[in-house]
């Protein structure tokens, strides 16, 4: 009997541990179950909104389409009316959507159009998609376009002293160029006359300036300056820019690179073994900018790009040339891929459109990258501009790339890239001396270039 009831027992103990064990099944089963059904739901609203947010770009481009004038700077929401959709209000409202468009000039005939899509994920987080393009008034500019086989030097200017120019940026009738020193070391150029530049107004700033972005009435620029690697410049009277804000980084490494889009300033900077590398600044008040995140790339970093919700960073790193940076929060970028290019040039320079990047390195390639795949950029094609590829920037419809470089005799160098897996010289130009920065303007179709001699720092150069 005793046998007998030490058996009822142990039973009994195996069917409570049974029903426990089953519990515990049900309820990770159930929980695994629940999250992939969050996550689901989750991908399902950012997948609309970048549907959404892809829309607003296309309304836009079809309103340029019908009359450029009809792209007046502001916030709007979309309407479909009459059989097309239209601008109307400040934002539109799609289920659990809301979506604003936002046009911004950048000059006479060029745009940048964001649109932006926010939701409620869930009740503690909510999510966020920012597209950005830029529209340019083709049918204006597009009979503009020369033939850049046999591009010529137009005019020069030649500035005090022998600091060597930089880097440049037009918008509008203004050319802004930073020195390597020297006073002064920031100028602004009337170039509304190809033929005859003229320098209006002139700053000296703290220490070298390195690069510059500018947009509407501000230029950004990155400086050698232990104390301030960010200088931001007030330019809404060209005859008289005054440096208005400035922001100081952890450590002494110096500000190599720069880039702006909605009002924000992306910073590369040397490599620092005890901070980062790449930074997100907030510039939306420029007199007191505001540190917003940054990422470890651990490398020297030159030259930056951002395209949609990615930064693309030029680099010497023998790993790693091009290095992406995911951007979707400003608080916490994140470096998510690169392209290792083959053998150990640096890479210098950097510029890019829809899905494509051009990398220019140090020693003369120029790659050709698909970013499709952000994190996993492909190439496409690549060009030899035969010695150091300083500059590029894009023209004619970023059909072409203009390159400003060290190759002796070739300085100056068009190449046609519309055609990405076999890129092409259209035509190069011997300037004074090498050439550290290049700009295009659109509505001139002229290139500005500035370099090394003492008695042209600025040339301009025609098709």
């Amino acid at each position: 009997m005793q046998d007998k009831y030490f058996s009822r027992g142990f039973s009994l103990v195996e069917i409570l541990l049974a029903g426990a064990v089953l519990a515990l099944l049900v309820t990770v089963i159930g929980g695994t179950f629940i999250y992939g059904w969050e996550s689901s739901r989750l991908l399902g609203n950012r997948t609309k909104a970048v549907l959404l947010a892809e829309e607003g770009l296309a309304v836009a481009r079809n309103i340029r389409d019908e009359d450029f004038a009809n792209l007046a700077d502001g916030t709007y929401g979309l309407v479909f009316s009459n059989g097309q959709w239209e601008f109307s209000g400040s934002q539109d409202d799609i289920d659990i959507f809301t979506r604003e468009t936002t046009v911004t000039s950048i000059d006479d005939n060029r745009k940048q159009i964001s649109t932006r899509v926010n939701w409620d994920q869930n009740l503690q987080r909510t999510g966020e998609v920012l597209l950005v393009s830029y529209l340019t008034y083709w049918q204006k500019v597009v009979e503009k376009f020369g033939d850049w086989t046999n591009p010529t030097m137009q005019s020069v200017l030649g500035l005090a002293g022998n600091q060597n120019g930089r880097k440049v940026q037009v918008q509008g009738n203004y050319a802004y160029m930073v020195r390597l020193g020297g006073d002064p070391d920031f100028v602004v150029v009337d170039i509304s006359d190809p033929a005859t530049p003229v320098l209006v107004g002139a700053l000296n700033l703290p220490d070298n300036p390195t690069n510059i972005a500018v947009n509407g009435n501000y230029a950004y620029i990155s400086s050698e300056s232990n104390s301030e690697e960010l200088q931001i410049v007030n330019i809404s009277n060209p005859s008289s820019p005054s440096l208005i804000g400035t922001y100081n980084l952890a450590g002494n490494d110096n500000a190599n690179g720069i880039y702006f889009a909605d009002d924000k300033v992306y910073l590369v900077t040397d490599q620092d073994n005890k901070n980062g590398e790449f930074f997100i600044i907030n510039v939306n008040n420029p007199s007191s900018p505001v540190l917003l995140g940054e990422e470890e790339l651990g490398s020297n970093a030159q030259e930056v790009v951002v395209l949609d919700d990615y930064a693309f960073v030029a680099s010497d790193s023998n790993s790693e040339e091009l290095q992406v940076i995911d951007i979707s929060s400003s608080s916490s970028p994140n470096k998510v891929g690169g392209y290792d290019a083959n053998g150990n040039s640096a890479g210098l320079s950097i510029v890019g459109f829809a899905q494509t990047v051009v990398l220019g390195r140090s020693g003369g390639e120029v790659l050709i990258l698909d970013i499709s795949s952000a994190d996993n950029p492909e190439l496409r094609g690549t060009f030899d501009a035969k010695d150091d590829v300083n500059d590029l920037a894009l023209g004619n419809d970023n059909d072409y790339v203009f390159i400003a470089c060290n190759e002796g005799g070739e300085e100056f160098q068009a190449i046609d890239i519309s055609d990405k897996d076999n890129p092409d010289l259209l035509g190069s130009f011997n300037a004074p001396n090498n050439l550290n920065g290049v700009a295009y303007t659109a509505e001139s179709d002229r290139v500005i270039a500035v370099g090394n001699d003492n008695n042209s720092e600025m040339i301009i150069i025609q098709p």
